[in-house]
């Protein structure tokens, strides 16, 4: 019995040697370090701290399947530290991206901080460490960040080494709120001042970046480029930057967007890291058609070369049931026409549930058999607004549950529904009771179920008063219109010789007007380039004769109501034969 006692604790010594002997990797500020872990284990890392009257941020992004959390602590250099989960000063636990800053005021002497990633289901994922300066963007992968309003965040990019002709695409996709980009090849752009920039993008949706071909007589010598990502309103967001064949990398269930013209192709990857998954891979059309290709043997695979593939009018869903094979699904979205379209890569394992991250004023499409589910998850930053959320079917009858609680929307626990025959609609208010509380003042999580109740296809939106709806051509948008109050829409053209259809139908009472313009981003009665007052219903037709009219462009649209009102608004092209 005493030999027994003697062995066990002799691998008790042998276990905790093992735990403390783990590797800890050194990172150096602002630069981005890729890292997979195992389901349930700890990766360590450490980082020195240099200015101590700088606050320290570490910021963790999970580029596919898999939650890592972040614990830390304090120490020195010549006592490691590894901490847990019960045993740490810092944490950050949500799902998905997880963020620490830790005030200067507290470092009290010590001169590193000791991180540890802990992995809930398999993980790959990305870590940086930011005290001042700017961040390095690695090729093709993401990095997650959030600003606040009137602030900026800095990163540089420096193209790979490429021999022909090659074209960047850079890119901020918000979660929740609006960005701008703004670049530069000589130093950091400085918003304020249009001397320190070359590029910029418009207020920015799911996909309205930057692209730069090297044929571009700017095109710095170096490969080196300087962002600042604006925020227009407090937001989060993911910025990268890539080059046109390299495969960015998705991040699970969270929309990314592109803009290609006809015959280009973008390049993505997913790694599928577990076992006992299902993967579903779905493009939205906002405009044109793109077309859907997936191998995983093929970097680039293409209407000659690839396992699975969609190529319907519009939109396009791959669905690899479980059990899909692990590794690594490369996936390309090939432009049949001129497209703007939004890709979002979903995995299912085991019997957990997975939300779909919905973005602020972003339409997604999806599909689902006869009593399916779908899940949505969408971030309300701003929580003195009215939040609207919209499903809009193409055929079968879906419905919608919604809960602000934290529990499971479903046909029997909801505290929104609505479960009429074709759309739904459901505007919560900021002073309802169920709406989400005004303290703490940090974001609030809204859940949201689609259920089928016959086999469907559906898009569905959420968005709040800070959003400009993204439209989708030959979609009708519903909307609850406050009297007196402008909502704003926007509909990206990507096609020549088509006359630009817009109209407005009032389903209440309420008479919207309607108001377009390709110069402000917010038309109303004075500030437009078309406008239509008609009594209860609105059109406006614009032809490609209008010496206003443009292709490559966005429309921006108005609609006021005298009174409280629900309203449908459709947009389309219509082909011009000579």
């Amino acid at each position: 019995m005493l030999k027994l006692t003697q062995y066990l604790l002799f691998l008790l010594l042998c276990f905790c040697f093992v735990l403390n002997a783990q590797t800890i990797t050194e990172l150096t500020l602002g630069q981005t370090k890729a890292f997979t872990s195992e389901s349930a284990k700890y990766t360590y890392f450490k980082v020195h701290i240099t200015n101590t009257q700088k606050d320290l941020t570490i910021n963790v992004t999970p580029l596919g399947s898999g939650d890592p959390d972040i614990v830390a602590s304090l120490g020195n250099s010549t006592t490691p530290l590894y901490p847990t989960l019960s045993d740490r000063q810092f944490s950050s636990l949500g799902w998905g991206e997880d963020s620490i800053t830790i005030p200067y005021g507290q470092y009290n002497g010590q001169t590193d901080l000791y991180i540890g990633i802990f992995a809930v289901g398999n993980v790959n994922a990305t870590i940086v460490a930011v005290s001042e300066g700017v961040i390095t963007l690695v090729d093709g992968v993401p990095q997650g960040g959030s600003v606040y309003y009137n602030s900026i965040d800095s990163y540089e990019y420096t193209v790979p080494s490429v021999s022909g002709p090659c074209s960047i695409s850079v890119n901020a996709i918000p979660l929740t709120g609006a960005v701008r980009l703004y670049m530069s090849t000589t130093g950091a752009p400085n918003p304020n001042d249009p001397s320190t920039y070359q590029y910029t993008s418009s207020r920015t949706y799911n996909g309205q970046g930057i692209t730069v071909p090297s044929t571009d007589s700017r095109w710095p010598s170096t490969g080196k480029f300087y962002i600042s990502v604006y925020g227009v309103i407090d937001s989060s967001y993911t910025v990268y930057a890539s080059l046109n064949a390299t495969n960015t990398i998705l991040r699970d269930n969270l929309p990314f967007s592109e803009q290609l013209n006809v015959g280009q192709s973008a390049f993505f990857k997913y790694n599928l890291l577990s076992a006992d998954c299902s993967l579903t891979v779905a493009v939205t059309s906002i405009s044109g058609d793109p077309d859907l290709f997936i191998s995983m043997t093929e970097q680039h695979p293409s209407a000659s070369s690839y396992q699975w593939r969609s190529a319907n009018f519009g939109n396009d869903t791959i669905s690899i049931t479980r059990p899909a094979q692990m590794g690594t699904y490369y996936i390309s979205v090939v432009a049949w026409r001129a497209t703007l379209f939004t890709l979002v890569a979903s995995s299912k394992c085991g019997d957990g549930i997975n939300y779909i991250s919905l973005p602020d004023g972003v339409p997604l499409q999806g599909t689902l058999v006869e009593r399916g589910v779908a899940y949505y998850r969408y971030i309300a930053s701003n929580r003195y607004s009215d939040i609207v959320f919209s499903l809009s079917r193409s055929y079968g009858d879906p419905d919608l549950y919604i809960t602000i609680d934290g529990s499971t929307p479903n046909t029997t626990n909801w505290q929104y529904r609505s479960i009429h025959f074709g759309d739904d609609l459901i505007q919560i208010n900021s002073g309802d009771y169920y709406a989400c509380p005004k303290a703490p003042a940090k974001s609030c999580v809204i859940k949201i179920a689609v259920v089928a109740v016959t086999t469907t296809s559906y898009s569905i939106q959420g968005h709040s008063d800070d959003a400009i709806l993204l439209l989708r051509d030959g979609i009708p948008a519903s909307d609850f219109l406050v009297a007196g109050k402008y909502d704003y829409y926007q509909f990206p053209v990507y096609s020549f010789g088509q006359s630009v259809v817009i109209s407005v139908t009032d389903l209440g009472t309420g008479d919207p007007d309607l108001f377009i313009s390709t110069v402000s981003h917010y038309p109303n009665r004075t500030s437009n380039q078309w406008a239509s007052q008609r009594v209860r219903g609105d059109t406006i037709i614009i032809p490609p004769t209008d010496p206003n009219y443009c292709t490559f462009c966005t429309y921006y649209i108005g609609v006021m109501a005298f009174t409280n009102t629900h309203s449908q608004l459709l947009q389309r092209h219509n082909q011009i034969f000579n």
